[in-house]
């Protein structure tokens, strides 16, 4: 059991890795779910993750699919680029790529990457285009190619931040090309671990075959999207007070949420 996060790619099944869903029930997640996550097999979390990201496929996002074939929602287009020449893409493969700088005048440094004096003005001129957007895809070709989602750039074109883990080594990175192609928000993995979490503090993964839940079941369907309703409803409340998980997710995937409908089990 593998998880596949090849970015738009036709057979992937999670937007995080292992590791990253790690990281984030250690450092960013509420009281509790570390220890409850922590409990769980490698198997058992890898399964709750490409559950969970099955789960946000179900949701009604704004804009178009990047790629065609993906499997996953994200990456995708948003309403504004939409507007202007961005079109979903054939294939994974078919995706064109513009060099930005083909030489090793970069320094890598805290998921940074900084352009150096000899190469400042070409780097500005680039973002200073729009040719560089925030969750656009950079190609790194050092040996072996690297895509990196940018987070975040100086608007005086020194520097573009990625969301992967890039290799701080100085004076290595041999071509640097922009995609059209975009990758996602660090919020959509932030989302699918959360929903991993709900998924795995519910009687139904943690139960046994056969087993009694806390509350009989009322109906039960898995045409298209797992769903479970008891006869009591779990989460249902507006008030900031009394918020539910579902009121995080909802907040980590606002900007690109059409609406939601249903309940979290």
């Amino acid at each position: 059991m593998d998880l596949i996060t090849t970015l738009a790619y036709h057979t992937a099944n999670s937007y995080g890795t292992l590791a990253e869903a790690e990281a984030y029930f250690t450092s960013y997640s509420r009281l509790g779910s570390s220890e409850t996550w922590s409990s769980l097999s490698t198997n058992q979390k890898k399964f709750a993750l490409m559950i969970a990201a099955q789960v946000l496929n179900t949701f009604g996002f704004r804009g178009l699919k990047c790629i065609k074939n993906q499997k996953l929602a994200f990456p995708r287009y948003t309403v504004d680029q939409l507007n202007g020449d961005y079109a979903p893409l054939d294939s994974f493969y078919g995706i064109t790529y513009t060099e930005i700088l083909a030489d090793t005048d970069f320094d890598v440094l805290n998921n940074k990457i900084y352009a150096t004096n000899s190469s400042l003005d070409d780097f500005y001129d680039y973002i200073d285009d729009g040719d560089l957007l925030i969750n656009q895809m950079i190609k790194v070709d050092r040996g072996g190619t690297e895509y990196f989602t940018i987070t975040d750039m100086n608007i005086d074109g020194a520097w573009i931040e990625v969301q992967e883990d890039i290799e701080e080594e100085t004076g290595t990175l041999a071509d640097l090309y922009a995609s059209d192609i975009f990758g996602f928000p660090v919020e959509v993995k932030y989302a699918q671990f959360e929903t991993a979490y709900q998924i795995v503090d519910t009687k139904i993964f943690q139960g046994t075959v056969g087993e009694e839940t806390e509350r009989p079941v009322a109906s039960f369907n898995v045409t298209g999207a797992l769903s479970v309703r008891y006869q009591k409803e779990l989460f249902k409340s507006n008030r900031f007070e009394n918020s539910v998980p579902l009121d995080l997710i909802y907040y980590l995937l606002g900007p690109w949420l059409a609406g939601i409908k249903g309940y979290m089990i």
